[in-house]
């Protein structure tokens, strides 16, 4: 784990509650219609010395996979924060495990 490379999959844009939901969308920084949770997220990462172990990859979590399996990577784990709708969600599901390393 030590030696453990991460590739960070997310459009960093929040799920349709925080946009629906008036109430939640009020704690959102927003600057120029967009969230500011990619900029803390690498705030998080340089700040924790990270930047050579972590590489954000900005895009949606299906086409992700896709690009995953363009490569040919094989992962031995995959954390999955799914787009947290259901049918979404099962179908990113199905796509990752289908990527998974055979026991992982």
């Amino acid at each position: 784990l030590n030696a453990a490379f991460i590739l960070c999959i997310d459009t960093w844009l929040g799920d349709l509650r925080m946009w629906a939901d008036g109430v939640e969308r009020r704690h959102v920084d927003l600057q120029s219609g967009r969230p500011q949770v990619y900029d803390q997220f690498m705030a998080n990462i340089i700040a924790n010395n990270l930047t050579q172990r972590v590489l954000p990859f900005s895009t949606t979590s299906i086409l992700g996979a896709r690009w995953i399996e363009l490569q040919g990577a094989v992962p031995d784990v995959i954390f999955l924060d799914s787009a947290h709708e259901i049918d979404e969600t099962r179908y990113e599901l199905e796509l990752y495990y289908a990527l998974l390393r055979p026991g992982g």
